[in-house]
């Protein structure tokens, strides 16, 4: 499954590897259909 962040498309492992490297601002994404 892909994550439309309205900059480019990520899976929801690129999605949970950012978050793990501290990356907090995800506005814009929409997490529909996404299983974390």
């Amino acid at each position: 499954m892909s994550v439309n962040t309205g900059e480019k498309n990520m899976n929801s492992d690129e999605l949970i590897q950012r978050y793990q490297a501290g990356e907090r601002d995800f506005s814009g994404v929409e997490l529909e259909d996404i299983e974390l």
